[in-house]
């Protein structure tokens, strides 16, 4: 039997931030959801963390999440 679908919530990918984690030994792509902007979160893979872009283009002089530059 077939599952019904059509009750769900569907997701894109313009709900999505993606990302690449700052750790230099690690450097894999992290996607997050667009209401983390701002936010700190941990990478998946290495458990770093950082902080989401608050808008599209934060990328230069973004902050570490201990408030450090990079």
């Amino acid at each position: 039997m077939a599952a019904d679908t059509s009750d769900r919530a569907t997701t894109t990918d313009s709900e999505y931030v993606t990302m690449i984690c700052p750790n230099l030994a690690c450097r894999r792509t992290v996607s997050s959801h667009v209401q983390s902007r701002g936010k700190t979160v941990r990478c998946v893979h290495c458990n770093t963390p950082f902080r989401v872009p608050s808008s599209d283009g934060g990328g230069i002089g973004a902050e570490l999440a201990d408030g450090r530059n990079r």
